[in-house]
């Protein structure tokens, strides 16, 4: 877990443009997924594989769509609703070593400057 959390502290220092897990006061993210938020989401997930950069949408539809979770929905989910179709997981395992991260960091960093991500 100290090897995500440091990994997860070079993106949030290097990545610019992008909408960064959010951590509430006095909380600690074990960063199983580094999820960020990206309105062009296939464009962005066009120039990973282009670059050989993994990804993840490990939640294609809001929870309140499963069926094991529908008792939880309510009329009212227009955010999850959207958030659905913006949200990407990029790597964040601790074998990625300084290089691979950077890399990512060019990548993404690149892509919201000149892609209009």
């Amino acid at each position: 877990m100290k090897k995500r959390r440091e990994n997860a502290k070079f993106y949030n220092e290097n990545l610019k443009g992008v909408e960064t897990p959010y951590i509430l006061k006095g909380a600690e993210h074990a960063y199983h997924q580094y999820t960020i938020k990206c309105k062009k989401r296939e464009k962005l997930i066009e120039i990973l594989k282009k670059n050989e950069i993994g990804f993840g949408i490990y939640y294609p539809k809001p929870l309140h769509h499963y069926a094991h979770l529908q008792k939880f929905g309510h009329k009212d989910l227009k955010v999850s609703e959207r958030l659905v179709n913006e949200v990407i997981s990029i790597p964040i395992h601790p074998a990625l070593i300084e290089k691979d991260l950077e890399k990512v960091i060019e990548v993404i960093n690149e892509a919201y400057q000149h892609h209009d991500i």
